[in-house]
């Protein structure tokens, strides 16, 4: 019984991590992990009725979408409302519930994550890693535009 269990949760998890039907992300490999190490740390909690939206190179105009940026989303977020305090405990325990990589359009998206609060995390080689609190409550009302909006800049 046990083994059917791990075997569930199992298909469970996979099914999270990859992109699904009418989501715009690529498939990423589930050994690939977060490209550098410098972080640019957004202290806005967005709280969203589904986790999607689109990595752009900041301050650029047009807005010039990012291809191929890995976006991965994680349970214990460093920072909850602002609020540092245990940061290093909640870090510890994360875990990556879904990953991507972004269209050609910088579009992603992901279907399927059990409400609460996670971190998002995109990265590309040579640009700063863009990280985020993120609230996922699909109760809430739909806003119109393209969801999360992801600037990232050039690593110095």
């Amino acid at each position: 019984m046990k083994s059917i269990y791990t075997a569930i949760a199992i298909l469970f998890l996979c099914s999270n991590s990859l992109p699904q039907d009418g989501c715009p992300c690529k498939s990423a490999a589930a050994d690939e992990i977060t490209h550098g190490s410098s972080v640019l740390w957004s202290r806005d909690v967005q709280t969203v009725n589904k986790i999607q939206g689109q990595v752009f190179l900041a301050g650029s105009t047009p807005v010039s979408p990012i291809d191929e940026a890995l976006v991965e989303v994680f349970t214990y977020p460093k920072s909850v409302r602002g609020l540092a305090v245990g940061a290093a405990e909640r870090y510890k325990k994360q875990k990556r519930v879904a990953v991507c990589k972004t269209n050609e359009d910088g579009e992603f998206c992901f279907l399927g994550i059990r409400p609460g609060v996670y971190e998002l995390r995109v990265s590309k080689e040579g640009l700063t890693v863009s990280s985020g609190t993120v609230i996922l409550n699909p109760r809430i009302r739909a806003e119109s535009g393209r969801g999360i909006q992801v600037p990232m800049g050039f690593r110095l």
